[in-house]
């Protein structure tokens, strides 16, 4: 056997090999039929704003029906997905045959199929085009074909996606008119998958915390998309309002715009008030920006007086025509409470402590520009009011409070004590965190500090007994010790007499 013909008998032994596993193989074979018939499927996609998106409008397969939907706007960088399902439709019939198309169509899913061709996107115009076989083999048979488009992917200003839709065919026009289908065939078959285009709008504190306090400037952030529907929209805003405990920093405030060129200010800002502003967007500048990102940033500090442990929120609202989306953020500010009483005796409370607040960099808070932490040597300590410190000062019922810290560790430092009382030296540690001011309707209870009285310091003052008046010493007690000058006359009495007996005593001799 020569070469060529070992070559022809292995190819023979390779195809009877090949033919032989097919006959135990699956029997079942999906595939598109080439050359059976084709049609051009044209998905017009249309967004509409919000409130306007169409209902009940029976799509005739033909380009009439955007007669009907003249307030959608195309939209365009939506990605489609096109599935084979007729094999799944054939079962489904077969399982509900009392069933109608409608009722099967809602029952399939792109799992259910295999796809076909590659992903189309819309252009600008919103189209993306399908060219798809009329008939589909199943298990040797020509079968109608079913197909589902389904949207893989839209703009972010499209938080929605369009249902899934399904096509059978072949196709037949459908009259208006009289509501039903004619006998017209279509080759060129024209959908129109509707969104409806709410507006996009997320606010946040930007920052790793939602505790601020008296002189900290509080971090917002605003993000919205431009709506795909700008370009027929009328009007286009934005409004901030912000909690009476807060105060815009209006140099702060910074809008900007994705892809925008510099210098380009499609956009007003107004202020309402110390709290609030508005930013009016111009849709005819805008309409080439349509699905692209806006930022908005700024600060707001806190007034004094600002409530602890209260969420005080900061809302903004997005206009786009009549329909509104709103978002919020909240911070908080903490506080603390205490009560100065006698060290000796808890229940005597003492009023007229007065104190100043250190931080835990060594910082004191003063009432300079609304709460800025300054530097404080000992010396100025001594007049905390003539140097612009915050003071705290206990009242008759020995309570004082402080509102408007952030969450921490602080100090108070006493600056003048009770009258009767001696000054504390060592500062009191004290912590603010959630709820030491009050919980809801529940106010904390206050942090004691005590003072120690002055005469448990001093010692007393001894001052030198007197004698008792005469006659006034009762029989029994002793008397006063006599002074050194008293027994000293005391003895020379006694001497004079004993001369004087001694002499009278020689004389009668």
């Amino acid at each position: 056997m020569n070469g060529r013909k070992i070559v022809n008998f292995i190819l023979v032994a390779i195809l009877t090999a090949v033919n032989f596993l097919t006959l135990f193989a699956a029997p079942r074979q999906v595939d598109a039929a080439p050359g059976d018939g084709q049609v051009t499927v044209n998905l017009h996609k249309l967004v509409f704003k919000p409130g306007q998106l169409p209902s009940g409008i029976q799509n005739d397969g033909t380009t009439a029906t955007a007669d009907l939907l003249q307030n959608g706007v195309p939209l365009a960088d939506v990605t489609y997905q096109v599935y084979n399902v007729t094999e799944r439709y054939a079962e489904l019939r077969q399982e509900g045959p009392e069933l109608t198309s409608e009722e099967l169509y809602d029952m399939l899913k792109p799992t259910d199929g295999f796809q076909v061709g590659n992903d189309q996107t819309t252009n600008d115009e919103g189209l993306a085009k399908f060219t798809l076989d009329e008939t589909t083999v199943v298990n040797g048979n020509h079968l109608n074909s079913v197909y589902l488009s389904h949207e893989a992917s839209a703009p972010e200003t499209i938080t929605v996606m369009a249902p899934d839709m399904v096509l059978g065919l072949p196709a037949y026009r459908f009259d208006a008119n009289t509501q039903s289908y004619t006998n017209e065939k279509l080759t060129e078959i024209h959908l129109y998958p509707k969104n409806e285009d709410p507006p996009s709008l997320d606010k946040v504190v930007d920052s790793d915390r939602n505790d601020f306090g008296i002189g900290e400037s509080i971090p917002y952030k605003i993000t919205t998309l431009i709506p795909a529907v700008i370009s027929s929209l009328q009007q286009y805003y934005l409004v901030d309002i912000a909690d009476e405990n807060l105060e815009l920093i209006p140099d702060s405030l910074k809008v900007s715009i994705e892809d925008l060129p510099d210098g380009v200010k499609p956009y007003e800002v107004s202020f309402t008030d110390e709290s609030n502003f508005r930013i009016d967007f111009n849709v005819d500048e805008l309409e080439d920006y349509a699905n692209k990102e806006v930022t908005i940033t700024y600060q707001m500090k806190l007034k004094r007086g600002a409530p602890a442990d209260e969420w005080l929120i900061n809302d903004s609202h997005i206009y786009v025509g009549a329909y509104r989306v709103d978002s919020s953020a909240q911070i908080i500010t903490g506080g603390k409470r205490f009560v100065k009483t006698d060290l000796t005796n808890a229940n005597r409370k003492l009023a007229d402590a007065v104190f100043v607040v250190r931080n835990s960099s060594g910082y004191y808070l003063s009432l300079k520009e609304d709460g800025v932490w300054i530097p404080v040597s000992d010396q100025q300590l001594e007049d905390a009011a003539k140097n612009d410190l915050l003071t705290l000062t206990s009242d008759q019922l020995g309570e004082f409070d402080i509102q408007g810290l952030a969450y921490g560790k602080y100090q108070l430092v006493e600056v003048k004590a009770p009258d009767g009382y001696i000054r504390l030296t060592d500062p009191v540690d004290f912590i603010v965190a959630e709820k030491t001011y009050q919980d809801g309707d529940r106010l904390a209870t206050g942090q004691v500090v005590h003072n120690i009285p002055q005469t448990v310091i001093d010692p007393p003052t001894v001052t030198d007994p007197q004698p008792p008046e005469s006659g006034s010493q009762k029989p029994g007690l002793p008397g006063f010790l006599p002074q050194t000058g008293e027994m000293q006359s005391t003895l020379l009495i006694l001497i004079g007499l004993g001369i004087i007996a001694i002499a009278g005593y020689l004389y009668k001799k």
